[in-house]
């Protein structure tokens, strides 16, 4: 599980049936298992637009992600409520 102790300890001590979760990540490559281990978490959740951003590899911060997705995603997260 790549999540920080807090965001799984969130996960497991709610109810999540009838609810929506937009998994996200930032990560410096590859995001591996993030988002479908966030979608397990919250059982009984209707998972909706899971995102990644990718950020260059190189320590640097540059966002290889282009923005307009993120742009687009925000956009389409904001309609669902």
């Amino acid at each position: 599980m790549a999540q920080a102790p807090a965001v799984r300890t969130l996960l497991r001590s709610r109810e999540w049936n009838g609810k929506v979760v937009v998994p996200f990540s930032a990560c410096a490559g590859w995001a591996g298992s993030t988002l479908d281990d966030i979608a397990g978490l919250a059982e009984g959740a209707r998972i909706a637009e899971p995102f990644t951003v990718t950020f260059a590899s190189d320590g640097g911060s540059r966002m290889v992600t282009d923005p307009r997705k993120v742009l687009d995603w925000a956009r389409r997260v904001a309609a669902l409520a």
